[in-house]
């Protein structure tokens, strides 16, 4: 089995990020907002595979 040690920060402004973290069986995407946790996500192993193909897709319409 693979074990994510570290999760995923994005930036969007100075003050908001999105912070992505896996365990074994989800996907948790949170919207944090200075120091709180404004909103989020959890996504099922099983719809991951759907993010990642809609996330690839999305990758040629957005340019930079």
């Amino acid at each position: 089995m693979i074990s994510l040690n570290q999760g995923f920060e994005c930036e969007i402004d100075d003050t908001d990020w999105l912070s992505c973290q896996a365990t074994n069986s989800e996907l948790t995407i949170s919207l944090i907002s200075g120091e709180e946790t404004v909103g989020g996500i959890t996504i099922c192993r099983g719809q991951i595979q759907n993010l990642i193909d809609y996330l690839e897709r999305v990758k040629e319409v957005v340019r930079s």
